[in-house]
């Protein structure tokens, strides 16, 4: 017999009317710029109140895999983005796409060269990958010690992707020639996050855990951050301290560490009771993505097949506080805070996607909705085009079950105690087994 929250999940995915297949990296930004994926189309749109360039599309690499694809089909939807600017120029943008069809596009996007309001961008090298890709971050390696007195040092721009079977990779993003080198293996069979500081590499995995590595020699193991007590969904961590922030959707808590100390500081979870018809019913809420600001001041927790959104503040101690919950107007799919005052959702059609600014005028700093010429012309951009948008991020089975989540099987009907592993006597049947062969043996050597 089921428990009761499984019954509830299943009920629920069996009354929506279309379901996720994949775990999707919807959302990425970039200091004052986003990317966003709808389905088989991905946008750039700059997060400001006046801009000249409202969006530009990254047009699909055209291979053999997706030529007998219309626009619109869905056959070949988006599993991940990320964004990155040149630290040489921060007008120029490096983007990164991985779709359905195991490709790899990398994009290079100039927002100083023309002053259109919409345009498109074809990929400027592609790679062809072995497995999926469902977790991207951009990651500059260190330059090499200066040996002449007039060199420049300059760090090399890579894009790293964890896959589905548990193994991360680093691609190039310059050059004609693709190149590929495999950075570390879980044991677990699916990547969940990937992200990456200066010097350590942070990889979460359907396993519970978070895996510190150092970065780029990350065959060296810093420690593992250890705490979830199953399949961690999600990870982020703040650019300016070693703080990183997880989700798990199996025991549905929110948790910040020290990633440099190994240290778990906080953990969160919100469990409240629903009435409905006289009793008292668990209201499930899957934690799916967490994001956490550059500062580490606040985390936007949302939810599977939800419309909340919960805001936490970290407080001087080092603790998660609920500060605000936010009910967007449709389902959440992906959360991102874009700059310290400014945070961007995507969602459900048709809202499709939606921008929340502080409002300072309060004593306790509140998300207000907010909207802006680039974010109206996306949304209008995905009403045109007709794009319909799974009502989840996370990968589900024909039960309606996250993937990520492991359940134990039995194969046999034996009761426990009757199997025959679990017999304390077969190591005395074992040794006596062995005796007689070894009787046998010398017997037949005699003769």
């Amino acid at each position: 017999m089921l428990p009761l929250h499984l019954k509830e999940v299943i009920a629920l995915a069996s009354s929506t009317s279309q379901t996720a297949k994949k775990m999707k990296q919807l959302l990425q930004c970039c200091n004052q710029v986003a990317l966003a994926a709808f389905n088989e189309k991905a946008y750039l749109i700059q997060v400001l109140l006046d801009t000249s360039k409202l969006q530009i599309e990254l047009l699909p690499p055209t291979t053999e895999g997706n030529e007998s694809n219309p626009p619109g089909s869905n056959k070949n939807p988006i599993q991940a983005v990320a964004i990155e600017a040149e630290q040489e120029n921060s007008q120029i943008l490096w983007c990164a796409v991985s779709r359905l069809d195991k490709t790899l596009a990398l994009y290079r996007v100039n927002l100083g060269e023309d002053k259109v309001c919409t345009s498109t961008v074809s990929p400027n090298l592609v790679h062809i990958l072995k497995k999926r890709i469902g977790c991207m971050t951009f990651a500059r390696i260190p330059a090499p010690p200066v040996t002449k007195k007039f060199d420049q040092p300059h760090s090399s721009l890579v894009i790293l992707g964890g896959d589905f079977v548990g193994d991360a990779w680093a691609f190039n993003v310059t050059g004609k020639k693709r190149e590929t080198r495999f950075l570390l293996g879980h044991t677990a069979s699916m990547l969940t996050g990937i992200k990456a500081s200066i010097y350590a590499l942070l990889t979460s995995d359907r396993d519970e855990k978070i895996r510190v590595s150092s970065f780029p020699q990350t065959v060296v193991v810093n420690g593992f951050l250890l705490g979830h007590e199953a399949y961690v969904s999600s990870i982020d961590i703040a650019e300016a301290s070693p703080i990183c922030v997880s989700c798990s959707g199996g025991d549905r808590t929110v948790r910040i560490w020290d990633y440099e100390r190994l240290a778990a500081l906080s953990k969160w979870s919100e469990n409240r009771k629903l009435e409905s018809n006289d009793k008292d019913q668990d209201e499930i809420k899957t934690p799916a993505r967490v994001a956490i600001d550059k500062n580490a001041r606040y985390v936007a927790v949302i939810y599977d097949q939800c419309k909340t959104m919960h805001i936490l503040r970290i407080t001087d101690e080092k603790s998660l506080r609920l500060s605000q919950v936010i009910e967007c107007s449709d389902q959440v799919l992906s959360v991102e805070f874009c700059m310290d005052d400014k945070l961007l959702v995507s969602m459900k059609d048709p809202s499709y996607i939606q921008a929340y600014a502080t409002n300072n005028s309060t004593t306790e700093v509140q998300f207000q909705p907010t909207e802006f010429s680039g974010l109206v012309a996306l949304r209008r951009a995905a009403e045109e085009a007709s794009i319909i948008i799974s009502d989840s991020a996370l990968e589900k089975d024909k039960h309606g079950m996250p993937t990520l989540q492991k359940i134990t099987e039995s194969r046999t009907t034996t009761p426990l105690e009757l199997q025959q592993w679990n017999n304390p006597d077969r190591v005395n049947v074992a040794k006596e087994r062995n005796k007689r062969h070894q009787k046998r043996r010398k017997l037949a050597g005699k003769s």
